[in-house]
């Protein structure tokens, strides 16, 4: 089984690409928990606009009404089976 750790694409702190403002509320503050990344085989990000686009899906069409930081979790957890060993990013522009 593999793990990863999720952020914002625009905080990718984990990254290693710095702070930056996001619409993900309770995630983006990466520094403090970079000595957990031994436990994990890699990072994804997510953009805000993708997790809100997944977040309002969620609801329209499963009836799961969650917060936008859910619906990041839920575009990562859809690309992690095509994820390699290491990081990978989803941001808009990778479409």
């Amino acid at each position: 089984m593999l793990s990863f750790a999720v952020e914002p694409a625009e905080c990718a702190i984990l990254s290693g690409r710095g702070w930056g403002s996001h619409k993900i509320e309770g995630s983006g503050t990466g520094s403090s928990r970079r000595a957990g990344l031994k436990w994990v085989d890699g990072v994804v990000t997510v953009s805000s606009n993708d997790a809100i686009t997944m977040a309002r899906r969620l609801a329209r069409e499963e009836g799961i009404f969650c917060g936008i930081s859910s619906g990041c979790n839920v575009v990562a957890a859809q690309d992690c089976p095509r994820v390699p060993r290491g990081a990978r990013d989803r941001d808009d522009d990778q479409r």
